[in-house]
Order: structure tokens, then C-alpha cells, then sequence
């Protein structure tokens, strides 16, 4: 039922989970891939995103991370939470601005997420390893 009200749009800050999407969001890019590929495309696009413009002491970084991608494509941060780092990694206060500055950097959308036909708010959750050279 809470999906189905999502969809409709009855509640402004309810959201649909990325793996429960009828359509994902386009990532720029992945606009030519098959609809079945889409996902994958986009969570290959966003690791290179992070990759790219990540601005941390050397190291892996290994993060879970929660942000919103809004009906008009844009995306914000909700939460960040280290789990476990190698190579002099520490956790610090600016790594939840450093990505938060990162998801602010990610292009809109080109299409927005669909549930039942509805352009849907999206909660994105995921953990990512990453090297920071």
C-alpha cells in the first residue's frame, strides 16, 4: 500500500526503493542501453562518479550510502555511514560533506524513476569500495 501511494503521489516525502522500480532513473549515458541494462548502467556510472570526484587521503574507502533521486532528476544526500576501512582511511567530519558534495555533483537525470506509470521520488542505498589514490 505505501508504494501504491508513492505512485500517486499522496505523500511528499515517501519514496520508492531503487530495486522496486518499474523504470529507473536515466543516468546520462545510459540513455541508449536496453531497459534491462539501465540499472546496471547507472550503478556503473555512479561508481565512476564517486571514483572520479571523490577528494580523500589515500586509502579504500568503504561506505554505505543513502541518498534521493527527486522527481525532476536531481539527486540529494540522506545518510552516510563508514564500514571498515585499509590503507590509513579514517573516518572524519568531512566525509559526510565530501559526499554530499559528490551527490550534489551528479548530473540530473535525464528521465526521472517510474512505479506504476508515476514519476516517483527514489531512495538509493548502497555500499561502495572504493580506491583513493
Amino acid at each position: 500500500m505505501l508504494a501504491f501511494q508513492v505512485a500517486l503521489g499522496q505523500q511528499k516525502d515517501e519514496f520508492v526503493y531503487f530495486i522496486n522500480l518499474d523504470e529507473v532513473p536515466t543516468y546520462d549515458g545510459c540513455q541508449k542501453s536496453a531497459a534491462t541494462d539501465r540499472k546496471d548502467c547507472f550503478k556503473r556510472s555512479l561508481n565512476k562518479h564517486f571514483s572520479k570526484n571523490l577528494n580523500l587521503k589515500p586509502g579504500y574507502l568503504k561506505l554505505k550510502y543513502d541518498f534521493r533521486i527527486e522527481k525532476d532528476g536531481s539527486s540529494k544526500l540522506k545518510t552516510v555511514k563508514n564500514y571498515g576501512t585499509t590503507g590509513g582511511f579514517q573516518l572524519d567530519p568531512t566525509l559526510k560533506n565530501e559526499i554530499a558534495r559528490i551527490v550534489a555533483l551528479i548530473p540530473k537525470m535525464r528521465t526521472p524513476a517510474k512505479y506504476y506509470g508515476k514519476n516517483v521520488r527514489v531512495k538509493y542505498l548502497d555500499y561502495m569500495k572504493i580506491r583513493v589514490e
